[in-house]
């Protein structure tokens, strides 16, 4: 049975009302959406930082404010961002309305290697984040050799077992809780490490590394009940560590 003519009509004028509703929809949001500040971008909000501060991030990020979000490159501020020495890795999101966040992933600051009258700023994958006239109160590096540096990238030394070793050193003394102050790695067979300028450890080689720096704490302990701050504490050889003062 045939549907009747008043039905036919009052079935295309349902589907030309909710066209005609469907377009006015669609431009009232695109006006909202482009055509309106309610998108601009307003806010910026800096996670993750310690070392820098929002002010730099967000100059350096290239962010339009007043922009549309949806116009903002995130790939390019991330790149932006990551293009400074300290930051190891960034996400970048937007928050609507009108807020972008930068999460930032920082470099710390753990050694210091002589470099001509200049001390690099290494994080503890060697990457270089910084030359400074002062030694700051890091650990300071000795024997590794290198002929040029670039700011952001690891440093690229002649002997990368040397480096290696010397990173690992840092991170296990900051781990075991040792104070040290410089370490000498120019023998991987005879690694000395300077508690202070009068207190050394002669460590051999590397092996045993965590074993060893958790031994060295606890003689030290034992010496600073003792009031001895002068001497050599020799584990380079097989046996047990010994102490002998500075003649």
């Amino acid at each position: 049975m045939k549907k009747s003519s008043v039905g036919l009509k009052v079935n295309k004028e349902k589907k030309l009302f909710i066209f005609t509703i469907m377009i006015l929809i669609t431009i009232v949001s695109f006006i909202i959406v482009f055509k309106t500040e309610l998108f601009s971008v307003k806010h910026v909000e800096v996670l993750g930082i310690e070392k820098a501060t929002k002010e730099i991030v967000v100059e350096e990020a290239g962010i339009n404010f007043g922009g549309h979000i949806l116009k903002e490159d995130l790939e390019n501020i991330r790149m932006n961002v990551e293009y400074d020495p300290y930051v190891k890795s960034a996400l970048v999101e937007r928050k609507f309305p009108n807020k972008i966040v930068i999460k930032i992933e920082e470099r710390k600051e753990k050694a210091l290697i002589n470099f001509m009258d200049t001390y690099l700023i290494i994080d503890e994958e060697g990457v270089v984040l910084r030359s400074s006239f002062n030694s700051e109160d890091l650990i300071l590096i000795k024997g590794i050799e290198f002929d040029n540096f670039v700011e952001g990238e690891k440093l690229s030394v002649k002997n990368q077992k040397e480096f290696i070793c010397a990173l690992r050193m840092v991170d296990e003394s900051e781990k075991s809780g040792i104070s040290v102050e410089e370490i000498n790695i120019n023998d991987l067979n005879d690694i000395r490490i300077n508690i202070n300028k009068d207190l050394v450890c002669k460590l051999g080689s590397g092996e045993g590394l965590e074993r060893k720096l958790n031994t060295l704490r606890k003689i030290l302990k034992d010496l600073e009940k003792k009031d001895i701050v002068r001497g050599i504490v020799d584990m380079s050889h097989n046996g047990y560590p010994t102490y002998r003062p500075i003649e």
